[in-house]
């Protein structure tokens, strides 16, 4: 009503000094000048008074905004967010129908291509010391008999003197000494192979104590037809007992992982998981020395149903993953997921989810942002 009030005065004002100026012809000019002037502040007030209305209808707006309702509703006690279709449309949301599918109960470990250059060094150093023994005791086995026949004439009191008896003696002992040497040379290398390759291995490379008995599988490794593998298990994960093989692959990808046989556990531990350690062996194939590979562990022949949630489909907050689950036509509800395997296809989990259940594959983020949004309260709501 003021501005209204104002706006009339000046137009009285301004005819009353138009009035003022037919009769005063003396003053035109300064008249003039007088009219410029009001009418210079008219527009400015006009100018003032639509901005002044522009920022009442930018509050009004702000005030509608705050007062529009939540997207966030209860849906079976835990909240879910509710889209209508033409926010759907615009945010891009999309869906995947989980599928229910069978899978072997199985663990992941890490695995790589290990260099046995040091049990061939021991190998060779054994295989020498072996030849000298034999040596030796083809000396020792001479020298005896020599020993044995100069003893021999000397109690006939032919002639050989006790001199050349004690010589053929002093022979024997000497060879006797060499032998126990190369034996126990031969000891202490195969006991450092086993304190670093294991008891298996070492009589794959060394063959079994007391015996010439050799192993094939040693062969193929030094023929490159097998590598030798050292597998990596999780903390607090043992092989199971029945375990003969375990599958790997240089890609991630299970469904083209070969098997690896198991030879024994290994002696030392891998510094970085500071799991249990087992050897393999497995065909070189495609693998070299020095090679990570991915491992998995087959912990029991039972097969476990149940779906495949896709890696696109899990968005983290707080620490943790979960999965959007449409719930309603347009309603999508948060689910927390804690137990999981990994697949080359995803995440396989057995209890959270149900086969035909409609995921969200594309926009999770988009609704954890909705929803967290109408979660935080005002900072000035008491």
């Amino acid at each position: 009503m003021i501005k209204k009030i104002i706006k009339i005065s000046v137009i009285l004002l301004l005819a009353l000094l138009v009035l003022i100026a037919v009769r005063s012809f003396t003053a035109k000019q300064g008249l003039v000048a007088t009219i410029d002037h009001y009418l210079e502040d008219y527009r400015q007030q006009q100018a003032d008074d639509e901005l002044e209305d522009e920022e009442q209808n930018s509050y009004n707006e702000e005030d509608d905004d705050d007062d529009a309702p939540s997207r966030v509703e209860i849906y079976k006690g835990l909240p879910a967010v509710k889209l209508d279709e033409e926010v759907i449309a615009q945010s891009g949301i999309e869906l995947s129908t989980l599928q229910l599918i069978k899978h072997l109960n199985e663990a992941q470990a890490t695995g790589q291509v290990i260099d046995f250059e040091p049990l061939l060094q021991k190998r060779t150093a054994y295989q020498k010391a072996e030849a000298s023994k034999t040596v030796i005791a083809q000396r020792l086995n001479a020298a005896n008999k020599i020993y044995n026949r100069l003893l021999t004439l000397y109690k006939e009191r032919t002639n050989v003197s006790l001199r050349q008896v004690e010589e053929a003696r002093l022979e024997k002992v000497e060879n006797q000494a060499q032998l126990q040497a190369e034996n126990k040379q031969m000891e202490n290398i195969r006991l450092e192979s086993v304190q670093h390759w294991g008891k298996e291995l070492t009589n794959w490379a060394l063959g079994k104590a007391g015996t010439k008995e050799k192993t094939s599988y040693f062969d193929r490794l030094l023929q490159n037809k097998d590598v030798l593998v050292m597998a990596s298990l999780p903390p607090a994960l043992d092989l199971p007992a029945e375990s003969s093989f375990i599958f790997i692959n240089s890609h991630p990808e299970r469904i083209s992982a070969r098997k690896a046989y198991l030879i024994s556990p290994a002696t030392y531990t891998n510094n970085v998981s500071q799991g249990l350690t087992y050897y393999f062996r497995t065909p070189a194939t495609a693998l070299r020395i020095g090679m990570r590979l991915n491992a998995w562990i087959v912990l029991s022949d039972e097969i476990e149903t149940g779906v495949n949630v896709p890696l696109t489909a899990v968005v983290w907050y707080g620490g943790q993953p979960w999965v959007y689950v449409q719930v309603d036509e347009d309603l999508y509800q948060r689910r927390p997921v804690s137990d999981y395997r990994e697949t080359d296809f995803g995440w396989f989990i057995r209890d959270s989810f149900k086969q035909d259940d409609n995921v969200v594959t594309r926009g999770g983020q988009l609704l954890l942002s909705e929803e967290l949004r109408w979660q935080i309260p005002e900072e000035d709501d008491d």
